[in-house]
């Protein structure tokens, strides 16, 4: 097959494409309708034919591309915006302003007259944006906007694994954060410290040792950074947040006095966001407040059930879930219901929920079979299983604003589907993913893997977006 080459002088591209492809263009909404100007019989320049010079400004060839090709091309017109139609022979092909390639309007086949967008036209969304007093509500179908892949992952680093010794080495990863350099800071729950690795993947330091006095951690939780002042929070079940330097300077500690706090994050302003167990016989219940840097609390952000001290246990309920985002604002979950909820920034305040419908995922006999095997040797437990399981498990987040929620649905190869949702909250695509993700930062795409005999491993992947 020949290939082609399109120039397009703009000061004299004028030329007008058969009326039924301008109808059909214009009736898609890619081609404004056009007017009719009545002139003159004579030019009313004195030089007439000299008015321009012509220029090419642009060139479009087919050449390297399976996208399109070019067969007879014999109509262009030019929008107000740039964009290009060309009428071709069975086909209207679309380009921007830059000459980038956007739809087919016809497809070969199809019967006389009959024309449809290709696939690389843009998609409806099927949802809704409504506003719900001062809230935004993002409420979307269950199909996502687009149903191909709409970005890629590659590997680029590794940390831990089987094989890993040394420094390199971990017990049981706990948590992990990543700061704006790409330096990354891996909290080990069962060495009680913190290992600080550079962007290359190089290890640095280690922070704190095992212990209850200055300077040391007893049972890590989560670990949280304050992105203003550079400091590393610490939460720990023994109920207290340590603060260290990232040069593993010890900086204080601070009680949570009486409240059980199972996770505790700090946003860059001081705040402390925890979820607080209560053991009540009547409700018992978890808690997620915000709390201001001296531990005071400042605000209730959600409520759910907890499991009952004697009664049956059910280890599918639907358990509430939150993260705080680079742009300080709190993500909020209790996923009885597919419904996320976002407050802030660094406030109490609701302004936005993402809905979305869904089918619920059986639990599996499996699932509940290895349950009940992990039953400690004399222990009892009477087990009152979910049919189905909650909503979604947990989510992370980009700093591009984007939201990673991970389903109950699994590939074959046992991936966990992730449902992403763009920064407006619309439902756009699907990834399957290893379980964990932790976050997407500055194109690097973080995550905690765990092989079958327990070896974890942190991942850094490049993200390369297929869509804009």
């Amino acid at each position: 097959m020949s290939h082609a080459r399109i120039a397009v002088e703009r000061p004299t591209a004028l030329l007008m494409i058969a009326a039924a492809a301008i109808l059909f263009a214009a009736a898609a909404g890619l081609v404004p309708a056009q007017e009719v100007v009545e002139n003159p019989a004579k030019p009313k320049a004195a030089n007439a034919g000299r008015v321009v010079a012509p220029a090419e400004a642009a060139a479009i060839s087919d050449e390297g591309t399976d996208e399109y090709y070019f067969k007879r091309p014999r109509g262009l017109n030019i929008a107000p915006d740039g964009s290009l139609a060309l009428l071709d022979e069975n086909q209207i092909l679309l380009f921007d302003k830059n000459g980038n390639f956007r739809a087919n309007l016809f497809k070969k086949g199809q019967g006389p007259g009959a024309a449809a967008v290709s696939a690389f036209a843009q998609p409806q969304w099927k949802g809704t944006i409504v506003k719900e007093g001062d809230v935004t509500v993002a409420k979307n179908p269950k199909e996502p906007l687009y149903k191909t892949p709409i970005l890629e992952l590659k590997e680029e680093l590794s940390l831990g694994g089987a094989d890993a010794a040394g420094d390199d080495a971990f017990g049981r990863i706990r948590h992990v954060v990543v700061d704006d350099a790409g330096t990354i800071y891996i909290l080990d729950s069962q060495s009680a410290h913190i290992k600080v690795f550079d962007a290359s993947g190089k290890y640095a330091r280690t922070i704190g040792r095992k212990g209850q006095g200055p300077g040391e951690i007893e049972s890590p939780m989560t670990l949280s950074m304050n992105p203003s002042t550079g400091e590393l929070a610490v939460h720990q079940a023994s109920r207290r947040m340590s603060y260290f330097k990232t040069d593993g300077t010890f900086l204080r500690h601070l009680s949570f006095k009486e409240m059980w706090a199972l996770r505790g994050r700090v946003d860059s302003r001081g705040h402390i966001y925890i979820t607080e167990g209560f053991v009540d016989e009547k409700d018992p219940r978890y808690e997620t407040k915000m709390l201001g840097p001296d531990a005071s609390v400042i605000s209730v952000i959600g409520k759910s059930p907890a499991p009952t001290g004697g009664g049956k246990l059910d280890p599918f309920m639907a358990v509430n879930y939150f993260i705080i985002d680079r742009a300080d604002r709190l993500i909020y979950g209790y996923p009885k219901t597919y419904e996320i909820q976002f407050f802030g920034p660094a406030s109490p305040k609701l302004f936005k929920k993402i809905t979305k419908e869904y089918d619920p995922v059986p639990v599996t006999a499996e699932e509940r079979a290895e349950e009940e095997r992990g039953v400690p040797p004399g222990m009892k437990i009477d087990f009152d299983f979910s049919r189905y399981h909650s909503a979604y498990y947990r989510f992370f987040a980009g700093d591009t604003g984007h939201l990673f929620v991970q389903t109950w649905e699994k590939t074959k190869d046992g991936k966990s589907v992730h449902d992403i949702f763009d920064p407006e909250g619309r439902f756009i695509g699907r990834l399957p993913l290893k379980p964990s993700g932790l976050e997407v930062l500055k194109g690097k795409y973080y995550a905690l893997e765990e092989d079958e005999d327990g070896y974890q491993t942190l991942k850094r992947y490049a993200v390369t977006w297929k869509i804009k």
